[in-house]
């Protein structure tokens, strides 16, 4: 063959030989693509199952965080020195409506002052060691000013949103401490009772005898047959003046007996009769000491008062309790510039009982806590003022009421 018919022989070839490659490259494309094809159908099957576990991990999630929302327990979580989370129940201890309240406050500064030093220790044992040291009883701060008491029962080390932190699980025992507190103070009360009757009739005894004899001299001195004796001579008005003096303070002796008497008979909780005029009048001998130096009582009982059904005792109790916190609402030294006014009268077949006072008046947070039987709010350690106070007795209930205007001066009554 000439050197034309080779050239075109072999471009023959190359067109075979390429189109078989082309037949092979386009097949290699075809699995190529069907692979891919199926690997991208896979690749989406894993997707939608991740996306699913998501949603599961996420409706997990948000159940449990509803879970430990809805849980009576106070759930904290603290990383470092503040808290990151808090459960419905650990914000209503605390008295707070949001975690961002408190996630720039440090944990100690929410601490009450006695506690810090136990916390503080606690806090760094378990930041260490990871170890809890047991149940402890802390006293948290609220914004109110009151104090919420927790008994501390779990912490851990865990990870709280990608980061290691502590979680810390409590019971709120405010409440339980305030019964506990209310039991206490029964008691105490009940012991007062008791010491209160011994003593008056221990004091009731040879105060009989001491008046009888008082009377009996006084009586020879006034008008008796030794009344013109020379043997008393010049003395003679100034020892009846001395003996009258010893029979008022007998006497006086022996109304705050009466008084202690009708006290210390808190516990005969059976109701009867009770002439609330003579059960003021033993109250306001038994608070005279508080009451004399820091103002002047007034007294404005209306006529024909009818008796109520209730216990001596407990209205006694009520009744001395408003006069010391009048009194004591009243700074000392004054008593002629200030007023205790304690009134009876009936209003809608009601007996009503009024104490009103010049004092300084109620804080709100003092108001809030009034009936509280727990809750004695102090001033410098002393029962802060309950200002303008009314409590009505009736058959077959008694209620109360208050009324405070604080810092109010008021102008003195003439006597």
């Amino acid at each position: 063959p000439t050197g034309l018919e080779r050239f075109l022989a072999d471009v023959d070839d190359a067109y075979r030989t390429a189109d078989v490659d082309r037949a092979m490259v386009e097949r290699s494309l075809e699995l190529m693509s069907a692979e891919l094809s199926e690997r991208n159908h896979e690749l989406r099957r894993e997707i939608a199952e991740l996306q699913r576990i998501q949603r599961e991990l996420r409706r997990s999630e948000d159940e449990f965080r509803d879970l430990i929302e809805r849980v009576p327990q106070v759930i904290m979580v603290r990383r470092g020195s503040h808290f990151v989370f808090l459960n419905r129940a650990g914000l209503e201890a605390l008295g707070r409506t949001s975690v961002d309240e408190v996630a720039h406050v440090p944990v100690l500064e929410l601490i009450h002052p006695g506690d810090r030093a136990l916390v503080a220790e606690r806090m760094k044992h378990i930041d260490e060691s990871g170890d809890f040291a047991g149940p402890t009883e802390i006293r948290m701060l609220r914004p109110d000013g009151e104090v919420a008491t927790l008994e501390l029962g779990l912490a851990r080390v865990i990870v709280f949103e990608g980061r290691p932190a502590v979680l810390l699980a409590a019971n709120d025992v405010t409440e339980r401490k305030k019964l506990q507190n209310r039991l206490q103070l029964a008691d105490r009360m009940a012991s007062v009772g008791t010491l209160a009757a011994g003593v008056a009739h221990e004091i009731n005894n040879p105060l009989a005898y001491v008046l009888s004899n008082i009377d009996y001299v006084t009586e020879r001195l006034d008008g008796g047959p030794c009344s013109g004796c020379s043997t008393l001579g010049a003395d003679d008005h100034e020892l009846g003046q001395a003996l009258r003096e010893a029979q008022h303070g007998a006497r006086r002796v022996r109304e705050i007996v009466r008084g202690l008497k009708i006290f210390s008979r808190v516990d005969e909780d059976t109701p009867g009769p009770v002439d609330l005029a003579a059960v003021l009048d033993s109250s306001i001998g038994v608070a005279g000491n508080e009451i004399r130096h820091r103002a002047r009582l007034f007294k404005s009982y209306a006529a024909g008062l009818p008796r109520v059904i209730g216990s001596s005792g407990r209205l006694g109790q009520v009744f001395v309790n408003l006069l010391v916190n009048a009194a004591q609402a009243i700074t000392d030294g004054a008593a002629d510039q200030n007023e205790i006014a304690v009134g009876l009268a009936c209003r809608d077949g009601r007996v009503q009982v009024t104490i009103r006072d010049s004092g300084c008046g109620m804080a709100a947070d003092v108001k809030r806590r009034i009936f509280d039987p727990s809750s004695r709010p102090s001033r410098s350690g002393r029962a802060a003022d309950w200002g303008s106070r009314s409590a009505t007795a009736s058959s077959p209930r008694t209620a109360a009421t208050s009324r405070s205007t604080p810092s109010r001066a008021r102008a003195p009554r003439s006597p």
